[in-house]
């Protein structure tokens, strides 16, 4: 995931995400660097998964470690040419971002799937 801010406003940047389950259940964990836990207190960064049956549920990261979805999928092909792709969005506020350098800092963040 990236995305350019232009230094006003919230950043809101998304990707499609492949989960395919056997048992047709998962559970999508987010796991965040220190860097946001320290720094989002009045900040909150705002997690929007929606899973490929269409079920939209949002969380926001408020100092803590990780976030979890749950999800469910029709697919079992690894590759999900058999269904539409579940979609992770993320936005950033403007507050945070003006207190940061210049970074990727997608890559601060990590992403799990477990079957349920």
């Amino acid at each position: 995931m990236t995305g350019s801010w232009y230094g006003s406003g919230d950043l809101t940047i998304s990707t499609n995400l492949c989960i395919a389950s056997d048992s047709h259940r998962y559970q999508l964990t987010i796991v965040a660097a220190p860097l946001f836990r320290d720094h989002v207190s009045d900040s909150p960064i705002r997690f929007t998964f929606r899973d490929q049956a269409g079920t939209e549920q949002t969380a926001e990261l408020n100092g803590q470690a990780q976030l979890s979805f749950t999800g469910t999928t029709t697919s079992t092909d690894p590759n999900c040419a058999d269904t539409r792709p579940a979609v992770l969005e993320v936005t950033f506020p403007e507050h945070l971002l003006t207190a940061q350098q210049a970074g990727d800092y997608m890559s601060q963040f990590a992403l799990s799937v477990q079957p349920l």
